[in-house]
């Protein structure tokens, strides 16, 4: 029942997107730092019951707080055998996509649940839901020239990386290598993984360690990234087993899982599995859409990185690339 209910949350997520977007009732736009937290507030002012607006532990460089809302029957309490799930969005502060996408989703979910939408109400009813719309929200207002009241936007990359000019999406551990260590030795348990992070070469920052606390402290069965610059459903693993980026396919565990999450994503997407679909012309990336819309990490690792770039929501294309794991 539990991955029932997950894949119909990875599928309706895609859905409801196309259809709604442009709904009286909530703006689609550039949100602001101080917008983004009255848009939170205002969908649990409308469903307190099944809502909680929250801050994580730490704050960002500039002191900016990293803002999630949950969608629960028991908002606050983990439940066993409900299980945990979580989207994270604008980890590259120029990718803005996925920040508004979060925020609609957010008054969606709200909206339709209370309009008696039996579909949201089992999602919520039986799965713990957190979205953070932003986990780099110095990076977003680096790259908004006017903080997010217009659709101007500075140069290409500005603001990706957070205030101290490190990319977040490289600044956790990489416990891929680790585990590609303990299968050599055929050593099968993976509990111990983050030991030793305290001597890793680059220093954590504040966004990363928060969301490794919530990562810790919250048993999440799934989660999504969304970012900007394709339209893709990218899968574990993301590191190549043989530590160079050569494009090999890095199988985990649960690769059949990943895959049929992946590419029930981007089926329920109005063009990611399109085969007709003209890839992004100024990435240089794979023509993703002629596999499905879906990719293995370690396997594109080459050019999905290459394929990111600033997107106004009011611009013509909307771009989202989902990264799926399970933490």
């Amino acid at each position: 029942m539990f991955r029932l209910g997950l894949i119909l949350l990875m599928a309706s997520c895609q859905s409801v997107w196309s259809r709604h977007l442009m709904e009286k009732g909530f703006q689609f736009k550039h949100h602001n730092n101080a917008e983004l937290l009255e848009v939170l507030e205002s969908v649990h002012h409308r469903c307190p019951n099944i809502t909680r607006v929250y801050t994580l532990n730490e704050r960002s460089v500039l002191g900016n707080p990293l803002l999630l809302i949950e969608f629960s029957r028991t908002p606050g309490v983990h439940t066993p055998l409900i299980p945990e799930f979580k989207y994270i969005a604008n980890m590259h502060g120029n990718e803005v996509l996925g920040r508004e996408l979060l925020l609609k989703l957010a008054d969606y979910l709200c909206e339709e649940y209370m309009k008696g939408n039996t579909d949201v109400q089992n999602l919520v009813h039986l799965t713990r839901i957190h979205l953070m719309p932003s986990m780099n929200p110095d990076g977003w207002a680096q790259a908004t020239v006017t903080g997010g009241e217009s659709s101007e936007v500075v140069q290409h990359y500005v603001g990706r990386t957070n205030n101290n000019s490190v990319d977040l999406n490289r600044n956790f551990p990489d416990l891929d290598r680790i585990m590609f260590g303990n299968e050599e030795v055929q050593y099968d348990l993976n509990n111990h993984l983050l030991e030793g992070t305290d001597k890793l070469s680059q220093q954590i920052q504040p966004e990363t360690r928060a969301v490794m606390r919530l990562i810790m402290k919250i048993p999440f069965v799934l989660s999504a990234n969304l970012h900007g610059g394709d339209l893709v459903a990218n899968y574990p693993y993301d590191s190549s087993r043989s530590g160079v980026a050569t494009g090999e396919y890095a199988k985990s565990p649960d690769d059949d899982t990943f895959r049929y999450l992946a590419q029930t994503y981007a089926n329920n997407h109005a063009d990611m599995a399109n085969p007709e679909r003209v890839p992004c012309p100024d990435s240089g990336s794979t023509n993703f859409a002629r596999q499905g819309g879906i990719t293995n990490g370690a396997k594109c690792l080459t050019t999905v990185s290459k394929a990111s770039f600033v997107t106004s929501p009011q611009g013509p294309r909307y771009p989202t690339r989902s990264f799926i794991s399970k933490t």
